[in-house]
């Protein structure tokens, strides 16, 4: 079976999208479930139809091995079947049963209230008429002119209705000629059914069936509907089929008024230990556009005895703008480029080997990255059983290839040996690295004459010092009249790489990687292998932190600098200027849980030398319970290469149940240079025991590629959208992921603004 399991909801033809508004205690938006009604199932096991009747009664009326009549608070039991009425006469010859009077009735099935009861003891099989019923460890509950127990599974009533609201709400209710519920499969069958709504009749079925329960069944899930600019009305109708225990599929027809019908489809398995979602989706010919647009996606992890590791995570899209306009629900987008890649890797206890393949899809009109096809590495670590010294081994042979046949391609082969000395005391640690990292390129510079200065061959062997070490301190403080452990911790990281010129290798997996305070800390200024910067240089920083008695992590600061010995020359750019700053920014943290309710976070890089705030970042939230929560956020930054323009925005996430049942959540987010609203959200739900609507507006800028095909140019356009989402429970499980849906609402996530340990 799928560790997460998706549990059917059947359509009854309502465009409302059946949606999940149930509990959650990590979230705000979290709705308590309404199962006190819910009675527990009588845990005495199976009926024995050989085991003795136990019989209690006022009076007692009896001819040994034929006839016996109880009167007056008769209480009959075999097993975990309880029989209460006023009278009830027993046949043993014809093995029968019957009562009349106040019945109540349970087994381990259901319980039972009626006029009259009749069993046949031989076949198991009980009849009720005129029953009020309600099934154990299930919402469901209901009336029926006539009840029949089948045996230990099924239950089948006549003239019947189902609902799983409390007793008293019938806020929606299912009506038919006939219900037949199998408890042990968690699946009810409905014949001549009418579905009605506040005892409004909405719909008529002659057949169908629900789950009412948790397990997996094949049937249409409830219909979704939404309207926006781009789009016009969208309505989307799942259809879930689970095929087998390990395979199931969900096939979703969608409809949009401005562009056509679209297929979408997600395929999951589960073979052993191989676990895997496959997604495709075609839009036949988009009205707005005049072409076919599609998406594939193919999600692995796997794994093969005890080593061996299985990855994949492959996913492409037929133009730019597939997301833009049709959405990304898998929400693999990563900025502008979509992954595409797998691996096989064996691993052991000391070391590991991986190939790995991988090329991306870039939207837009940045740079096309080299691909991999493919890489080979092998890492492993050792104890040499003196010292706590340890080796280190870690290689790569990659080949890098790209898609324009001009461009320059090229094969690397990286070494890198190593060895480690830590020494870790409560007092401090001390760490002392040794590397030597030798990397060859064999490289074809293409047919483009720009990249003439790339040499054929290059040899490059680099040795690497870093000694890294810090102390902690602590005492006892008075914070707002609280007892508080403070801590002062100074780290000290000193680093050396000579300097080589590198302008001759081209660039095929390096970019520039962010310095906030823990960047400082860093061996390398950036990714991958194409550039390893020269260092000759000390880190400076110092931890300070309040503990709680409880040992809780209330408050932490954290202050660093690099001060360069001797300023860097490498660059991502040949023969660009390098910077000749004797030190970095300064990076200044702060997190804390500021009262009981407040939440906090700062994040600063400051230029000392110019002056002026290169990055910042901050964000205050007020949490006073689980359910409410109102942060403000704000993110700065200055441009640089690794970004096209400055950044100043200010945003606002605000959840807040208004009544026990209704429950808002709206954002805000504001571009202060442009001064303009980058995005709207509110979203409203009421949520009672047995349904609950959403309702959601969303207005946002879209972030549209230029479309080279059809001309159209909508960069700087906003989309307004319209949603609404209705749920009516005990028709099936709810989708767990749906619980945050308000809350992660719109482009601008929720995210916690404090990283403490608690």
């Amino acid at each position: 079976m799928f560790v997460t399991t998706r549990c059917l909801q059947t359509s009854l033809g309502l465009a409302l999208l059946l949606s999940s508004l149930g509990a959650n205690a990590e979230t705000p938006l979290s709705i308590p479930q309404c199962r006190a009604h819910i009675p527990e199932r009588l845990d005495r096991g199976p009926v024995d139809p050989n085991a003795p009747y136990v019989v209690k009664a006022d009076q007692v009326q009896a001819t040994q091995g034929e006839r016996a009549s109880f009167n007056g608070n008769v209480e009959f039991s075999q097993g975990p079947r309880v029989l209460k009425a006023e009278n009830t006469v027993l046949d043993e010859q014809a093995q029968t049963l019957e009562a009349t009077g106040k019945i109540e009735f349970q087994d381990n099935l259901v319980s039972v209230k009626s006029d009259t009861f009749s069993a046949n003891l031989k076949d198991n099989k009980a009849k009720l008429n005129s029953a009020e019923y309600q099934l154990f460890e299930q919402q469901g509950h209901g009336q029926a002119k006539n009840l029949t127990i089948n045996d230990q599974k099924n239950v089948s009533l006549e003239d019947a209705s189902y609902t799983a609201c409390p007793p008293g709400d019938i806020s929606w209710e299912i009506r038919a000629q006939k219900i037949d519920i199998d408890t042990e499969q968690e699946w009810a069958t409905t014949r001549n059914a009418t579905v009605r709504l506040f005892d409004v009749p909405v719909l008529y079925l002659p057949y169908f069936s629900y789950p009412i329960g948790d397990q997996r069944h094949s049937g249409f899930l409830f219909p979704s509907i939404s309207t926006s600019t781009k789009n016009g009305v969208d309505i989307s109708v799942p259809y879930y089929w689970n095929i087998a225990p390990n395979f199931d599929a969900t096939i979703t027809p969608r409809l949009m008024t401005r562009r056509g019908v679209q297929l979408q489809n997600e395929f999951r398995y589960l073979l052993g230990q191989n676990t895997g979602l496959i997604n495709a989706d075609y839009l036949p010919n988009d009205d707005l556009l005049d072409r076919d647009r599609y998406l594939l996606h193919w999600e692995h992890q796997g794994q093969y005895r005890r080593h061996w590791r299985f990855n994949s995570d492959y996913s492409k899209i037929s133009d730019d703008n597939y997301f833009n306009d049709l959405g990304d629900d898998l929400g693999k987008l990563n900025e502008n480029q979509l992954i595409q890649t797998g691996s096989a890797g064996y691993h052991t206890k000391n070391w590991y080997g991986q190939v790995l393949v991988q090329d991306f899809q870039v939207l837009g009109n940045t740079e096309q990255p080299h691909t991999l096809l493919p890489q080979l590495s092998f890492v492993g670590d050792w104890d040499l059983n003196w010292h706590n010294l340890q080796a280190g081994f870690s290689s790569e042979l990659s080949n890098f290839d790209h898609r324009d046949p001009n461009l320059y391609t090229a094969q690397r082969l990286h070494l890198e040996p190593s060895l480690s000395l830590p020494y870790v005391v409560p007092a401090g640690f001390f760490q002392a690295d040794l590397a030597l990292m030798h990397t060859y390129y064999r490289q074809d510079q293409g047919n483009d004459i720009n990249y003439r200065y790339l040499a054929t061959s290059v040899s490059r062997t680099l040795p690497k010092l870093s000694l890294h070490g810090g102390l902690n301190f602590d005492r006892n403080t008075r914070w707002f009249g609280d007892n508080y452990t403070q801590t002062l911790e100074p780290v000290i990281k000193y680093l050396y790489i000579p300097y080589t010129n590198q302008d001759d290798i081209g660039l095929y997996d390096t970019a520039s990687l962010q310095q906030d305070y823990y960047g400082l800390f860093r061996d390398q200024r950036y990714s991958g292998r194409d550039r390893i910067a020269d260092a000759n240089q000390i880190t400076l920083g110092i931890h300070s932190r309040f503990l709680s008695p409880t040992n809780l992590e209330t408050l932490r600061l954290s202050l660093g600098q690099i001060i360069y010995f001797e300023p860097s020359q490498t660059t991502l750019v040949p023969n660009s200027d390098f910077s000749s700053n004797s030190s970095s920014a300064l990076a200044f943290e702060v997190d804390a849980n500021i009262r009981e309710n407040w939440y906090g976070h700062t994040g600063l890089q400051i230029d000392t030398r110019e002056g002026r705030l290169n990055k910042a970042n901050a964000a205050l939230e007020w949490r006073p319970e689980t359910e409410k929560l109102i942060q403000l956020n704000y993110r700065y930054s200055l441009a640089d290469e690794t970004m096209i323009g400055d950044v100043n925005q200010l945003g606002s996430k605000v959840a807040w149940p208004i009544t026990s049942t209704i429950s808002a959540v709206g954002s805000y987010y504001r571009d202060m240079i442009l001064d303009r609203s980058i995005e709207s959200y509110l979203g409203v739900q009421y949520n009672a025991c047995c349904w609950g609507i959403r309702l959601t507006y969303q207005r946002g800028l879209q972030s549209t590629y230029i479309d080279d095909n059809s001309n159209i140019d909508r960069v700087g356009e906003f989309d307004t959208s319209v949603r609404l989402d209705f749920e009516i429970k005990g028709l099936g499980g709810s989708d767990p992921s749906a619980r945050e849906r308000m809350l992660e609402g719109g482009n601008f996530k929720y995210g916690r603004p404090f990283y403490l340990n608690h």
